[in-house]
């Protein structure tokens, strides 16, 4: 091998390396993004089961009905200020330690 090659593939691997590091922070915000989804889809549904239980509640005349659509209501705040605060935090976080990356959701 010439000196030429070996120099080229010294760069080649530093820029491998750098690309590798670059990848594994994607993927830890990948993960943190899929989490917020996870609970904010969650809050989602127990919304729209929520309405449901309200609809069938007014066409039933069921108390009962309405007030498990009331929980379920509740369970869905539950899910909203979950996601919400895990995202404050996670940004909190990573502005404390400096590590956030230009492209985060996280507002400045």
């Amino acid at each position: 091998m010439t000196v030429k090659t070996i120099n080229e593939l010294a760069k080649l691997n530093r820029k491998q390396q750098e690309i590798q590091q670059e990848a594994q922070k994607l993927q830890v915000e990948a993960e943190q993004d899929l989490q917020h989804h996870q609970l904010f889809a969650r809050s989602v549904a127990a919304l729209q089961v929520a309405i449901s239980m309200g609809a069938i509640a007014a066409l039933t005349r069921k108390r009962i009905v309405w007030y498990v659509g009331l929980g379920i209501a509740t369970i869905r705040i539950r899910f909203m200020v979950a996601g919400t605060l895990s995202n404050i935090l996670y940004c909190l976080l990573l502005k404390s330690t400096r590590l956030a990356p230009n492209n985060t959701n996280c507002s400045t």
